[in-house]
């Protein structure tokens, strides 16, 4: 079991998973040797960004207005009510919609959570797990590596 005072945060770089101590801000990722901010990064007022990147969790707050010409974050963005977040692209491991949340932008991210009255303007969707993210054991997702040998086509 883990101990305590630490976190589980994934890297934007290279889509590995591993722990952090609490108080941590900046290291550097045990899997692709990368300076990456693991910090978690709370929007409470009115914050305009050309790029925002953190491994934590980006939280945007009642009444804050997130603008940000990119966003990658590694474990998840969550806009909570009355919340507001505009954005040309954004990659996240999960991203969370609470009811009053207003998106506005091109998402792409393995879970996505839309409750009921949140407002997306505009924007493309797109589920895709991590590269690191095992398919889920019910074998309800199957991924396909190579084209099975039956459906090569074979000239006569």
């Amino acid at each position: 079991m883990p101990p305590a005072d630490t976190r589980t945060v994934l890297c934007v770089c290279c889509a590995s998973w591993f722990r952090v101590p609490e108080s941590a801000m900046v290291l550097t990722c045990p899997c692709c040797y990368k300076r990456v901010r693991v910090e978690d990064i709370t929007i409470d007022t009115v914050d305009h960004r050309h790029r925002l990147e953190t491994c934590g969790v980006l939280r945007v707050r009642r009444r804050a207005i997130l603008n940000a010409g990119e966003l990658r974050v590694g474990a998840a963005i969550i806009v909570e009510d009355g919340g507001r977040v505009q954005t040309r692209t954004a990659t996240s491991f999960r991203l969370q919609l609470h009811a009053r949340a207003q998106w506005a932008g091109d998402c792409e991210a393995a879970y996505l959570t839309i409750d009921p009255g949140a407002i997306i303007e505009s924007g493309r969707f797109t589920i895709t797990p991590p590269a690191q993210m095992a398919p889920p054991a019910s074998g309800a997702l199957e991924i396909i590596t190579r084209p099975s040998p039956a459906l090569i086509a074979r000239p006569a």
